[in-house]
């Protein structure tokens, strides 16, 4: 089934790009300007050449793809628990500004358009929508991810700075009530233990995205700066001052700052735990445990995201 849907994907988004391709290339043959003819056909080609990656990732790295996100799943599963937290949410109001902006990019693609009852019109104005709306599709996932690596990032590093700090110092000076009750002493060297496997698992789970999705992304940024370059250009230098030519712009750039932003939070998120130092608070006697810190702070200086 899941093989016949794949097919079934290709056959759409082959059609849909042929159809895109030869309305394009048909629309852009009545400008006379060799300018505007060359940006018609550099975003065409941006396009086409977008439409092939998803193509690739699709059929090649699906399997990955699904793994990876159901990694990204286990880890907020994971990370509700060791919190204890009861809510059933995506980041805080940072994240729903950033999504909420996200979104608004998005619904411009369907303001651009002009709509006509034409048939023809209709077919083309859907296979330029589904052919668009998938150039993007890279960079919205890229922004998705990151902006999930950022939140994992940041609702550990809360956790680590106010919990496990405060339970790992309340050890300090409990050593007499520690022999007699040690359960404080294993909960928290259990929590510690957890905390490291999520730094790690994190770190992994962003080395696979970023393998993934890194010269996808770099294609689709490249598209999407020449054409605003282009686009720019050509407004300027006509005194154009459409709403569709300026929209596409603003569009295309918002979608660029959304996607540094989520970059930014993430990598934020993976140095910010290295100023939480654990190196003054007892731990325990025990020699093993000594080194399971040392192990803990060790990584975190050697997993940051880049």
């Amino acid at each position: 089934k899941r093989r016949g849907y794949l097919w079934i994907c290709l056959v759409i988004r082959l059609l849909a790009s042929c159809s895109y391709g030869y309305s394009y290339y048909a629309w852009s043959g009545q400008y006379d300007d060799l300018y505007l003819r060359a940006f018609f056909g550099f975003r065409l080609i941006g396009c086409l050449i977008c439409s092939v990656i998803i193509l690739v990732m699709q059929f090649w790295f699906g399997e990955e793809l699904l793994n990876l996100v159901n990694r990204f799943l286990q880890l907020f599963r994971r990370m509700q628990s060791l919190t204890n937290s009861q809510k059933n949410r995506f980041g805080d109001r940072a994240e729903f500004l950033l999504m909420s902006s996200k979104v608004f990019s998005l619904l411009f693609v369907f303001m651009a358009f002009r709509l006509m009852l034409s048939p023809w019109f209709l077919l083309t104005l859907l296979c330029d929508l589904y052919t668009s709306v998938g150039t993007g599709m890279i960079t919205h996932l890229c922004f998705v991810g990151y902006l999930s690596i950022g939140v994992l990032y940041r609702d550990l590093n809360n956790y680590v700075d106010c919990q496990l700090r405060a339970q790992l110092r309340s050890l300090n000076g409990e050593n007499d009530s520690l022999r007699n009750n040690p359960q404080p002493k294993r909960q928290a060297m259990s929590n510690l233990d957890k905390c490291l496997y999520l730094y790690d698992e994190i770190h992994q789970v962003s080395r696979s995205f970023q393998r993934l999705f890194d010269l996808p992304l770099f294609l689709s940024l490249a598209q999407s700066l020449l054409a605003m370059t282009m686009v720019s250009y050509h407004a300027i230098l006509r005194r154009q001052y459409s709403f569709n030519l300026w929209g596409l712009v603003i569009k295309l750039l918002i979608d660029v700052v959304l996607l540094t932003m989520s970059v930014h939070s993430a990598v934020n998120g993976s140095r910010l735990i290295r100023r939480l130092s654990f190196e003054n608070y007892y731990v325990t006697d025990s020699q093993s445990y000594h080194q399971k810190l040392e192990l803990f702070l060790g990584r975190l200086h050697h997993q940051e995201l880049r």
